[in-house]
């Protein structure tokens, strides 16, 4: 397995507002954030389970679990269910994520 940032394990929700092109930014959890209806969100532990919320009907959590692992230093692979999507780790410091817009393996 290749270096993982120790920044990385943590939840993490999505800052659309910080988005850029196909650039997605991440803040932690306890981020004060502006008001929104709802924001997806994903968390990566130490053994490799990856935790994905999105918003559901009635803006209530919809949570999934799968898996991640390390590509190589900037890649990783996260699988829930059927779905494998890659990351782009842009950047990943303690207070933000910034990843490449996933792409599905099929």
């Amino acid at each position: 397995m290749n270096h993982v940032p120790n920044e990385l394990y943590q939840k993490w929700r999505h800052s659309f507002e910080e988005d850029k092109d196909d650039i997605m930014v991440f803040r932690p959890e306890p981020f004060n954030f502006p008001p929104s209806r709802g924001r997806s969100g994903m968390e990566f532990r130490h053994d490799g389970t990856f935790i994905k919320t999105n918003i559901g009907s009635a803006d209530v959590n919809e949570v999934s679990k799968g898996q991640w692992q390390m590509k190589n230093s900037h890649n990783l692979q996260v699988s829930v269910d059927e779905d494998k999507q890659n990351l782009e780790i842009i950047e990943c410091e303690n207070n933000i994520l910034k990843v490449k817009s996933p792409s599905t393996n099929t």
